[in-house]
């Protein structure tokens, strides 16, 4: 009965597409057409590129920093929270209490808390430098398209 209803269910999906093309009187011509929009898109010139050069160098280089701290501080959170949740929060579930059974809870204690403070001095590290070269690439990037943005 199972196999009956998932070839049922397969071929159902097999011709929705092509009871689709069948409404609305479909035919094999490509559909012709354009998108209008609000927005007016424009090339600068050659000479616009050329003088907004070392303005987009120095705003990605202001920018660049500023990324950089917000990634750090975002990645070592991010890195720290990761830990916390895979260690120190698995010593005690959520659904169980303390007192229910302490020598379990010691027994998982006396393993996670080392692992979790070891992970913790590691995570702090490895979240700062990920997070300083991921966010100072997006500020420098985001620096170097200012003219543009605004």
């Amino acid at each position: 009965m199972r196999k009956f209803f998932a070839v049922i269910g397969l071929m159902s999906l097999f011709i929705q597409p092509m009871a689709a093309m069948a409404q609305n009187g479909y035919s094999h011509r490509p559909v012709q057409g354009s998108v209008k929009s609000q927005r007016v898109y424009s090339q600068p010139s050659e000479t616009e590129e050329v003088l907004l050069l070392p303005v987009r160098l120095v705003s990605g280089l202001v920018q660049a920093p500023i990324g950089a701290i917000g990634g750090m501080a975002k990645r070592t959170g991010d890195s720290v929270e990761w830990v916390n949740d895979h260690t120190f929060r698995k010593v005690v579930h959520k659904k169980q209490k303390m007192t229910e059974r302490p020598g379990k809870v010691l027994g998982r204690g006396s393993v996670m808390v080392p692992v979790g403070v070891v992970g913790t001095a590691a995570a702090l590290p490895l979240g700062v430098s990920y997070g300083a070269v991921e966010g100072g690439y997006k500020g420098f990037v985001k620096g170097f398209n200012w003219p543009d943005d605004h």
